[in-house]
């Protein structure tokens, strides 16, 4: 896999992540009440046991991903600290890694104190870089 393939994949798997937590967190809301004292919703059965199950498979879900996400983030992360040039792996690290969202490349810019189109460049020898590291350690 090539370098860029590996950091790139571990954006989708946040997302995912993201996703999960946030159908846990419908799961586990009120559900919805009418305060005139009529049910809005009525069972004639109890679902309790259902609903335990779903949240139950829905948490085991949630900790597959993370543990995905973990594996995947440090594969990443032990590729960029392979290489020696800092702001390389400064900018590898906030454009793939940091933070719960994506940072666009003017933010990533921004941060490190460059031009959009510097870090850009910056972006494209760190590639080329990890790619040789990746190339040369499969022939042995």
């Amino acid at each position: 896999m090539r370098a860029k393939e590996l950091l790139r994949s571990v954006r989708p798997l946040r997302q995912e992540l993201k996703l999960l937590r946030q159908q846990e967190n419908l799961m586990f809301s009120p559900k919805a009440v009418s305060y005139d004292g009529i049910k809005v919703q009525t069972s004639p059965e109890d679902r309790m046991f259902e609903t335990v199950e779903a949240i139950q498979r829905l948490g085991r879900l949630i900790q597959d991903k993370e543990n995905e996400l973990a594996m995947k983030q440090l594969e990443a992360m032990t590729m960029i600290y392979s290489l020696n040039n800092s702001d390389y792996r400064k900018l590898l690290l906030l454009y793939y890694i940091d933070g719960d969202k994506p940072k666009k490349w003017n933010e990533v810019a921004e941060l490190m104190g460059y031009s959009e189109s510097r870090v850009k460049h910056l972006h494209g020898w760190a590639l080329q870089e990890l790619d040789g590291k990746v190339s040369t350690q499969k022939h042995y």
